[in-house]
């Protein structure tokens, strides 16, 4: 019995210092989890998808990105504040979806406030800028990776009539997310603007509940708008970066290595995304008109001149600080 005892103990020790780098890698790996709001197989989700990857194969499978598109961790809003929390690791959105904890970013999602993407370049690589992500990743817990994955080439406004002039514009009823500055922004302008969530926009659109919306050009074609609002004005009225967030506890977690990684990978994955998004607006204008959509092209000044003025007001009434469109949109114009 005691020599039967000794081959147990043996086997067991034997198994044990086996099943030793089966329990060190699986310690080793870490899992993130990366939650957004748009489709996996869209220009945008493919990015994520892209980025993702590269962390993978950047750090030889150390880490493995999890991506949750569409909405399946909740709203823009509660993956924001399961990031914050930690409880996710990543997140993306406009600048403009930070304006709740960001006031600058107002700006940022106002109408007509930059007038083209290098305009908008030069502010994220301004003074202005650095000091908005550090307060974000201070106050808020945080930290912007990335914002270089442009969205477009610009924004558009799409409807089911011809908008041809600003006249037209006034009272349509007009999907807007729930970000209190565009609401503000879209009313002054002349719109009845209305919150819906983006995955239910499409049915909104269909069932007459909204007659207009705005978005990317890019995304039109991808989130099939065209098929019940096929007019299509090439307003430009916004460009648009999309800002890529870690939770900043957890990213101060990680190895410098891997800190770094995570910011080269963010990097790549929004330079494909943007060379995409700017490549691709000849092939989908041409899809989108093949499908019976009709795009209209006008001259914005005058809707550009009513914006500004109400941005100009919005300030002058606190709604961000003093001194924000000067440093922001002024200061950054190219020259």
């Amino acid at each position: 019995m005691k020599k039967y005892g000794r081959i147990i103990v043996m086997l067991l020790v034997v198994v044990f210092i086996i099943s030793m780098p089966v329990i060190s890698w699986a310690k080793a790996q870490i899992v993130l989890r990366f939650a957004h709001i748009m489709p996996a197989e869209n220009s945008q989700g493919l990015a994520v998808q892209l980025f993702a990857d590269l962390v993978e194969k950047k750090t030889d499978g150390k880490i493995k990105v999890n991506v949750f598109p569409a909405c399946q961790l909740g709203s823009s809003e509660e993956q924001f504040e399961m990031t914050r929390l930690g409880t996710c690791d990543f997140t993306m959105a406009s600048l403009d979806y930070y304006a709740p904890i960001e006031e600058t970013w107002k700006v940022c999602g106002w109408a007509f406030a930059f007038k083209s993407n290098e305009h908008l370049i030069n502010y994220t690589k301004s003074n202005a800028y650095e000091k908005a992500i550090e307060r974000i990743e201070k106050d808020y817990k945080l930290k912007v990776i990335a914002v270089n994955w442009i969205r477009g080439p610009f924004k558009v406004l799409v409807s089911k009539k011809p908008i041809m002039t600003l006249d037209d514009f006034q009272g349509i009823k007009l999907r807007m997310p729930e970000v209190e500055a565009q609401l503000k922004n879209w009313s002054a302008i002349g719109a009845i603007p209305t919150p819906i969530a983006w995955p239910e926009l499409l049915l909104a659109l269909k069932q007459g509940i909204v007659e207009a919306c705005d978005s990317p050009f890019d995304l039109v074609y991808d989130m099939k708008f065209h098929t019940a609002a096929p007019y299509i004005l090439l307003s430009k009225h916004m460009y648009q970066p999309i800002a890529v967030s870690m939770s900043a506890i957890n990213f101060h977690k990680l190895d410098k290595d891997y800190q770094n990684v995570i910011l080269e990978a963010a990097k790549e994955a929004g330079d494909w995304y943007t060379e995409q998004s700017f490549a691709g607006f000849e092939k989908n204008k041409k899809k989108l008109i093949a499908e019976g959509a009709v795009i209209i092209e006008a001259n914005m000044s005058e809707w550009r001149k009513n914006s500004m003025e109400a941005a100009w007001e919005m300030e002058k009434n606190g709604e961000w600080p003093a001194g924000t469109i000067q440093e922001v949109l002024l200061d950054t114009e190219p020259k």
